[in-house]
């Protein structure tokens, strides 16, 4: 039997890897309110999504406190996901992408407020982030 010299055999492997997805390329990180004091380790390109219970009807919905880091983190979208009820003002989510465009470390400090209310934040969501 034959054997293929060393650096074939390398080239060989590394092209397995690649085409089953070892070459890095990562999903999203999804976190809800658990997560919330905690950190997460993201790689460049990589997503973010926070997803916290969010009743827009109210007048209240998740806003930053103070933007992250923008040469780390940046915020991509913000959305609502409707809950399981079809009744009119009913709970849903609120779903907010940031990607990950540098190394380095941020901080995403959310509050759930009015924001047509002075003094109206009602819960608080921080996150440490580290990007490599």
């Amino acid at each position: 039997m034959r054997r293929l010299p060393p650096l074939v055999a390398a080239l060989v492997v590394a092209l397995a890897l690649a085409a089953c997805g070892g070459g890095g390329d990562q999903g999203p990180v999804e976190v809800g309110a658990d997560a919330a004091g905690s950190s997460v380790r993201l790689d460049v390109g990589q997503e973010l999504r926070i997803a916290l219970g969010s009743n827009p009807s109210t007048g209240y919905a998740w806003a930053e406190v103070a933007p992250a880091d923008e040469a780390v983190l940046e915020l991509v979208s913000d959305a609502f996901v409707e809950g399981g009820s079809d009744a009119v003002g009913a709970p849903g989510t609120q779903v907010l992408t940031y990607r990950a465009v540098g190394q380095g470390q941020a901080t995403v400090s959310l509050a759930y407020l009015r924001s047509f209310e002075e003094n109206s934040t009602i819960d608080e969501f921080s996150l440490s982030v580290e990007v490599e």
